[in-house]
């Protein structure tokens, strides 16, 4: 989990994080639930929470010598955000041409079949 912290106090949303295996064996990172609580995005733009959030993920890929930086898709049950504004502004980056099929378990009962490299 990355947890959003306003000036080191409490936290105001959280992203999961996943580390996965690319066919040929390099790791890479998935991004999901991006969910500001709802009082801080009041406060906040969602274009650039979004942006700076895939901003410290993609740091994090070139520190740690990941491959790739994705994010999934919204599906169903809201797997990429739970919060209409950060969902809106993601969609631009839900391009077929980098989809990528996936079987990533996030719950016991939930997954993710698609993601999608930023």
């Amino acid at each position: 989990h990355i947890n959003i912290v306003e000036n080191d106090e409490g936290v105001r949303g959280n992203i999961q994080a996943y580390i996965i295996k690319e066919q040929d064996g390099n790791s890479s990172l998935v991004l999901r639930g991006f969910n500001p609580n709802s009082d801080f995005l009041e406060k906040i733009n969602a274009a650039s929470f979004c942006e700076k959030v895939l901003e410290i993920g993609r740091k994090f890929c070139v520190a740690n010598g990941f491959k790739k930086l994705y994010i999934t898709e919204q599906g169903g049950w809201h797997a990429l955000s739970n919060r209409g504004e950060i969902e809106h502004y993601l969609s631009r980056y839900l391009q077929q041409s980098k989809a990528r099929s996936v079987n990533l378990q996030v719950a016991s009962s939930s997954k993710v079949g698609t993601i999608f490299e930023v």
